[in-house]
């Protein structure tokens, strides 16, 4: 997923889009670290918890990063018992509302 972040180029589509994208059009089977979606609401919720993807990649390069996000989601959502779809899911719902602030 690394290398299809960085090739991807399609001027005017972000980050939030072209992730929407890869995660629909994920083939990959059952049991593998499918692409999730990586939004401003998502990035709100991780930020307000004390993750960033600069910090877990340890450089700014955005496909790294997108790489450390999604081995974090799946890692997290293993520990939980959850899917990475579904904490990715409740991410988004959050946005950055995670220590009970009002929407």
């Amino acid at each position: 997923m690394k290398s299809a972040y960085g090739q991807f180029t399609l001027y005017g589509v972000r980050r939030s889009f072209f992730t929407k994208w890869f995660a629909a059009v994920d083939d990959r089977g059952p049991g593998a670290d499918r692409a999730l979606i990586l939004d401003a609401r998502v990035f709100r919720s991780l930020n307000a918890l004390g993750w960033t993807s600069r910090g877990a990649a340890g450089v700014s390069h955005w496909p790294t990063r997108y790489a450390a996000y999604l081995s974090a989601m799946h890692g997290w959502a293993r520990e939980l018992g959850v899917t990475a779809e579904w904490l990715e899911w409740l991410l988004f719902d959050v946005n950055g509302r995670v220590h009970g602030d009002a929407p």
